[in-house]
């Protein structure tokens, strides 16, 4: 079993793989990303079974800020 998590913060990122750790999930198999982009990359060579997203990856935009 694998799992993404596509989340800017670190602390929040943080926070679900102690979750999912604390709930049996070894820790080679929890995946963080930053970027939505990564995220198409990251599915093409896995087959995660579970992906965490946050709505702000989608509607923020490093270069001129939320959109």
């Amino acid at each position: 079993m694998s799992s993404l998590i596509v989340d800017n913060c670190h602390y929040t990122q943080l926070a679900l793989q102690c979750l999912l750790q604390n709930n049996g999930m070894k820790n080679k198999d929890i995946i963080s990303l930053t970027d939505i982009n990564e995220l198409q990359t990251a599915c093409n060579n896995l087959s995660p079974d579970i992906i965490f997203i946050n709505e702000d990856s989608f509607t923020y935009d490093p270069i001129i800020g939320e959109v």
